[in-house]
């Protein structure tokens, strides 16, 4: 649907809808789409703390006074606002950006009238920035921010601003922040976003995404899921490579626990639990086995280099056999 068909006849005061601000969105829709958000903005902070449900408000319940067409107001709260190329119909078709009712940016490549589709960049301004992200955002933007921080910024070093950013963090505010995740705040922003392909609207192929919790996944998607091979890091430090499936785990693959000394599973997935491989010690014994919910369950055997020793997991209770065997 295009914006003349949306909007329909104008039936506010006379003013010019058509007029272009500098930055490529409609003046007033820009106005309109702004006393919106702050509608919005307000809205989350009188809904109870402990609610999950993402805050909504239709034009009905906006308590605003119409400086202007109703159906423009409606357009704009409905569909948000869009600056970019468009068609013979004024549909949004080509390079663009759109500021979406919830908050929420897309910059990218547009088809039919408004579908993402090719390379783009998601952001998701409603779920809001963590503390972290909020911290090294503040950082890079201090007045007295360290001038290798602001050299690394300009340059496009982002792994170096992401290291030194990260430093900051621990040594001026206690405050630990994975490198990388402070280096994608650094170069995409604070807020939890998606950059890589699209079609028809749907995330697929190969793409980034950061979680709010400062996860990392870089990998293939299939319809906005993590679908094909990938990478995640959790924002514990923990890691996952390897297949995934409608969003989980499922396939080969291999964790590594950070906090274990980087002790790891190895072996295959299923519906986002390792169900058969190997447990890879810090300290170089092997378990090979069944898993059942991500722990060694059923038979197995222990290898120590030279000895193996069989048994089973009962109730996560280790049975031995009666004697090692030797290599």
């Amino acid at each position: 649907m295009s914006d003349n068909e949306s909007v329909g006849e104008d039936t506010g005061p006379q003013v010019d809808y058509d007029e272009i601000g500098e930055d490529g969105f409609k003046v007033v829709e820009k106005e309109i789409y702004e006393a919106y958000q702050k509608a919005l903005q307000q809205a989350k902070l009188e809904q109870e703390e402990d609610a999950e449900e993402e805050v909504k408000l239709d034009y009905d319940s906006w308590e605003e006074e119409p400086e202007y067409s109703e159906n423009v107001m409606k357009y704009v709260i409905t569909y948000g606002i869009y600056s970019g190329e468009v068609d013979s119909e004024n549909g949004r078709n080509g390079e663009g950006t759109t500021w979406y009712p919830n908050g929420d940016i897309f910059k990218g490549s547009y088809v039919d009238d408004g579908k993402k589709d090719g390379e783009g960049l998601y952001i998701y301004k409603s779920q809001g920035k963590s503390p972290q992200d909020e911290l090294i955002e503040s950082i890079a933007k201090a007045d007295k921010a360290p001038a290798r921080l602001v050299q690394a910024i300009e340059d496009e070093s982002w792994e170096k601003a992401g290291i030194i950013a990260s430093e900051i963090a621990a040594k001026d505010h206690k405050v630990n922040v994975q490198p990388e995740q402070a280096a994608l705040v650094l170069q995409f922003g604070p807020y939890p976003f998606y950059n890589g392909k699209f079609m028809k609207n749907e995330m697929v192929g190969e793409g980034l995404r950061k979680y709010k919790d400062g996860s990392i996944y870089r990998g293939e998607f299939s319809a906005n899921e993590r679908h094909g091979f990938g990478k995640m890091k959790y924002n514990n430090g923990d890691e996952y490579a390897g297949d995934w499936s409608n969003g989980k785990k499922h396939g080969e693959g291999s964790y590594f626990f950070k906090q274990l000394n980087h002790a790891k599973y190895v072996g295959k997935w299923e519906n986002g639990n390792i169900i058969s491989g190997e447990w890879i010690m810090s300290n170089g014994i092997v378990y090979n086995g069944n898993f059942e919910d991500n722990v060694p369950d059923g038979e197995g055997s222990f290898n120590f280099g030279s000895a193996q020793l069989k048994g089973q997991f009962y109730a996560e209770k280790w049975i031995p056999n009666a004697k090692f065997s030797f290599e």
